[in-house]
């Protein structure tokens, strides 16, 4: 096992495995240079995670699986997205989706449903995808219960899926996903 150091501005410098790198062929929407990231666990909140970028220090995304959010998410995986992650019969996909925390209003955060990222877990390939449907651009995050004052969210389907954002703080650990 490989181990590599990458510099962030959010963790300082971490030391992780080669293979734990996730590669996005095409690079993110509107970011095709940013080719290679790792998967840092949030401590405190298991259900977050933070997609850093190896050689861009500064650029790192909030990500939380999908089904989290919405139980019955799904996306349509286009062919030339299966051949680029070189998915097989029977492999295990992720599918995850960024989050968006406006500074100091962590109860106002959303998710982007219509971009989702799609991992193949066995070649450690990734595509953000770029939906058609009528999944929402900025799905929030949360819901306000006024009667406790906790902050849950209820998925389309209305079921409970209680989750909690904020700015992680340096993790203890580095993991990919899904390991």
């Amino acid at each position: 096992m490989t181990l590599i150091q990458v510099d962030t501005t959010r963790f300082g410098r971490i030391e992780v495995s080669e293979d734990s790198i996730l590669t996005f062929p095409s690079g993110l929407v509107g970011l095709a240079h940013c080719t290679r990231f790792v998967v840092i666990e949030e401590e405190h909140h298991p259900t977050f995670q933070w997609l850093q970028a190896v050689n861009e220090p500064g650029l790192a995304f909030v990500v939380v699986d999908a089904t989290v959010i919405n139980a019955d998410y799904h996306a349509e995986i286009p062919v030339d997205a299966v051949a680029e992650l070189e998915l097989t019969e029977g492999d295990q996909i992720g599918l995850y989706v960024i989050v968006t925390i406006p500074p100091g209003r962590p109860e106002q955060a959303t998710v982007n449903l219509r971009g989702p990222i799609v991992l193949n877990l066995r070649t450690r390939k990734a595509k953000q995808l770029v939906l058609h449907e009528a999944w929402p651009l900025k799905f929030p995050l949360y819901h306000e219960n006024e009667t406790d004052g906790d902050a849950s969210r209820k998925g389309a389907d209305d079921h409970d899926a209680r989750v909690y954002a904020h700015a992680a703080p340096r993790p203890k650990h580095v993991k990919s996903l899904n390991e």
